[in-house]
């Protein structure tokens, strides 16, 4: 504008184009901030041209090389605003997906333990069952819970037992296999779905949980803390239409009798009865 008639050339009316081009493409916030910069812009070279500081090197005439400076100018101020708006929208997606994942987190995962809560356990279940079935294949759950886990909270506080529920889910998930799925149930209870798992096999993964868990002791800030676990099991067969609800009724009540029978034990439901490994 400077060179191309000032105040008085056409360069002036394009600066109207900036702030609207800006409002378009990124909103009303950036077409007040570039209206505003475009407002101070014309002030400024209208100030200088007033007190004779700014020099014209053209006629005030519009000339094709006015005309040629005009529209590099639209060009320079679109071609910033466009990159703006692309900052923009990348910052604002980059956002965006953080804030998707992290409501996926809490959607899918206890905050506590890492593992998946009792929602989302039941719908990976239900999908995994679908599968298995469709396979021919069985599946088995284990529900376990801790033994005498009110205790560690009476005599070292919930923190400490937070930091043993942690440690439980951890050792538990490290050896069990890439297609198991683990959740917490809700308290110190903990649930596993097996797929493609017989009975046998499932006791043998059972048996070998509760003695990690029982020759493992759990590092709290106050020092390892040794605890076991109680756990039932209940299969489904690849010909049953029963629910995960009464699968897991089974289980539970299988994993109530281990902790009436002694604790730190396996207790298999079956059809017929209940059965002590």
């Amino acid at each position: 504008m400077s060179i191309s008639g000032g105040i008085h050339s056409s360069s002036v009316v394009w600066q109207l184009f900036v702030p609207v081009a800006a409002f378009i493409m990124v909103g009303l916030r950036a077409g007040l901030r570039w209206g505003g910069i475009s407002f101070l812009t014309v002030v400024l070279f209208y100030l200088l041209e007033s007190t004779g500081l700014l020099q014209h090197t053209m006629s005030f005439e519009t000339t094709t090389g006015d005309q040629l400076i005009d529209l590099l100018g639209v060009i320079v101020a679109v071609s910033i605003a466009i990159w703006y708006s692309d900052n923009l929208k990348s910052h604002a997606l980059t956002n965006l997906e953080e804030a998707e994942a992290q409501l996926k987190f809490y959607a899918t995962i206890d905050p506590l333990t890492n593992t998946f809560n009792r929602r989302h356990f039941l719908e990976l279940s239900e999908r995994k069952i679908k599968r298995t079935l469709t396979s021919h294949g069985q599946a088995s759950f284990l529900l376990f819970d801790l033994d005498h886990f009110k205790k560690i909270n009476d005599e070292h506080g919930h923190i400490i037992g937070d930091q043993v529920l942690q440690g439980i889910a951890q050792a538990c998930s490290k050896h069990l296999r890439p297609n198991d799925v683990l959740g917490r149930f809700g308290g110190e209870e903990f649930v596993i779905l097996l797929p493609e798992t017989k009975l046998e096999d499932a006791r043998n993964i059972a048996e070998r949980l509760r003695l990690l868990v029982e020759e493992t002791p759990i590092e709290t800030e106050i020092g390892y803390i040794n605890t076991t676990i109680s756990i039932g099991v209940a299969i489904k067969e690849e010909s049953s239409t029963m629910s995960i609800d009464l699968l897991l009724s089974r289980a539970d009540r299988a994993m109530y009798r281990a902790k009436q029978t002694g604790r730190n034990r396996v207790i298999i439901w079956n059809e017929r009865d209940l059965q002590t490994t």
